[in-house]
């Protein structure tokens, strides 16, 4: 897994996340707490569609747990997506 949170100081309340390798398991609870998304930055580098799935649970089963938020991303192509405070 590759996901990196920064930062870490317990007095900053805003974070990024990043997920650099992106497969069919489910990363979960990537903050470690409550979440309120604000933007979204995707690039699939792939041949293929992607999927960006965001589920609020705290256990996902790929092909079985129901996504939340599903964004598809072209092959080749990326999107940034502000969004108005998504609470997860």
């Amino acid at each position: 897994m590759a996901i990196t949170a920064t930062p870490t100081i317990a007095y900053v309340t805003s974070r990024m996340v990043k997920q650099t390798v992106v497969n069919n398991t489910p990363d979960g609870d990537v903050t470690g707490t409550n979440a309120t998304i604000y933007a979204l930055d995707l690039n699939n580098t792939h041949s293929q569609i992607a999927h960006f799935k965001i589920y609020d649970i705290g256990a996902t089963t790929y092909g079985t747990s129901t996504p939340d938020i599903t964004i598809p991303v072209a092959a080749g192509n990326a999107k940034w997506l502000p969004l108005s405070r998504v609470s997860l």
